[in-house]
């Protein structure tokens, strides 16, 4: 006679201020069970609607537990709208203390098969984001380059490092620099760069031990007017004009679906936003790195 097995539970632990785990605990976690984990659909058009993720937890009593999904806190039973922009893995699991076990995983999955993928690169994004710079720097004879623009293309962001000398008179000079990296997202079909990190120093020279307030007030109204008002926005043109640029040279019946970062380049894909499939191919299918 066959004697049915259970299956061993998998508990990850992780640190926490929650206190040890107790047997109780890791038993409550143990006796915890799915009754269903479904996504409907579960395969998606890039343009063709959302999809409902449905499960349903059974949380023995007097267990403190927490469902999450990828994460987020849910109720052990439940519904959820979801529309991602690229194949996605959901997860369900049960969290105590510091201890999670995994409950089951589900796959959406997004069709781009018809899809059109292409990169810009990271010699055409330089050049875009050198125009802001000499933009800014022909804008001032007070504002000149130390060096130049350091410009990287990763799938953490576009990082970029400028360093630029303030003209002050009667006035040591300061140097002034500027470091920020910029994400990108798609919204309502089209691309938006936005800013994940910005800052700007003021350095002074070392023999400088006193600033008075009318100097550093005519630095905050340059960085405010150049930088923030001028410099900030332009930028971000700049990269949305060039992304925007390559769109216009696909399918006019294509739409922005999907942005990319990765090394050294944009990857950029758009999709038919109907049944008729395109009739060029610019590279390959991107896979990854999205900013939603």
């Amino acid at each position: 006679m066959a004697v049915a097995m259970e299956q061993p539970v998998n508990v990850s632990l992780g640190s926490s201020d929650a206190g040890p785990i107790d047997e109780h605990a890791l038993e409550c976690l143990r006796l915890t069970r799915i009754n269903s984990f479904t996504a409907n659909p579960s395969t998606l058009q890039p343009f063709g609607g959302g999809t409902t993720i449905s499960w349903s937890v059974n949380v023995p009593p007097g267990c403190g537990l927490r469902i999450t999904l990828n994460g987020q806190p849910v109720a052990a039973s439940g519904t959820q709208q979801v529309q991602p922009a690229a194949t996605t893995s959901y997860t369900l699991a049960a969290r105590v203390r510091q201890a999670t076990r995994v409950l089951d995983r589900v796959v959406v999955r997004v069709d781009t098969s018809r899809c059109i993928s292409g990169a810009v690169p990271e010699s055409l994004i330089r050049l875009q984001i050198q125009r802001a710079v000499d933009a800014l720097d022909q804008a001032d004879d007070r504002f000149s380059k130390r060096s130049e623009p350091r410009i990287e293309v990763d799938a953490h962001g576009i990082h970029v490092a400028l360093r630029f000398k303030l003209a002050l008179e009667n006035f040591a000079d300061p140097s002034v620099d500027i470091d920020f990296t910029v994400g990108l997202r798609v919204r309502s079909g089209s691309a938006e760069p936005f800013y994940r990190r910005f800052a700007v120093d003021v350095d002074w020279p070392w023999w400088v031990t006193v600033v008075t307030a009318g100097v550093s007030k005519i630095v905050e109204e340059f960085i405010d007017e150049k930088v923030e008002g001028a410099l900030k926005p332009r930028v971000l043109n700049e990269l949305r004009n060039q992304i925007e640029g390559f769109i216009n040279l696909l399918p006019g019946d294509l739409r922005l679906h999907m942005l990319g970062l990765a090394e050294n380049e944009i990857r950029v894909t758009a999709c038919p936003d109907g049944d008729d499939v395109p009739f060029l191919v610019v590279s390959r299918a991107i896979d990854g790195n999205i900013e939603d």
